[in-house]
C-alpha cells in the first residue's frame, strides 16, 4: 500500500471527494444538456482556478491574467451560444439547470487542481 503521512490523509480525503463531486456534478449535466455543451462548461475550470488560487493561497493574480481570463469566458460563451433557442424537444429551463451543474462541475474540478 501506499504510505501517505499523517498530515497529508486529511487533504488527500478531502481532494479525492471533490474530485467524485466533480465528477458527478458533471454526468448530472449531462442529463439536461448536451456533451459539448457540457464539455466546453467543464474545461473552463482553468478560468476559475487562478482566483481559487488567489483566495486560498494568496497568490497574486496579475492584470494580464485577468485579461486572458475575460478572453476566456468570452470565447466559452461563444461556443456555449446562450442566445440560440434550444431545439423543439428541449426545455430552456433544462439546460439552465445543465449550465450550472456544469459550471459547478468546473468550479469543484478548479478546486481539486488548487487544493
Amino acid at each position: 500500500m501506499l504510505k501517505v503521512p499523517g498530515k497529508n490523509q486529511n487533504d488527500l480525503l478531502w481532494r479525492c471527494l471533490n474530485g467524485v463531486l466533480c465528477d458527478l456534478l458533471m454526468f448530472v449535466s449531462y442529463e439536461y444538456i448536451s456533451y459539448s455543451k457540457g464539455l466546453c462548461l467543464f474545461m473552463s475550470n482553468t478560468l476559475f482556478a487562478p482566483f481559487l488560487a488567489h483566495y486560498m493561497l494568496k497568490e497574486r493574480v496579475k492584470l494580464w491574467d485577468i485579461v486572458g481570463i475575460c478572453l476566456g469566458f468570452c470565447g466559452m460563451i461563444c461556443l456555449i451560444q446562450p442566445w440560440r433557442t434550444p431545439d423543439q424537444n428541449s426545455d430552456p429551463s433544462d439546460d439552465f439547470i445543465g449550465c450550472c451543474f456544469g459550471l459547478a462541475a468546473s468550479v469543484t474540478a478548479a478546486f481539486a487542481f488548487v487544493y
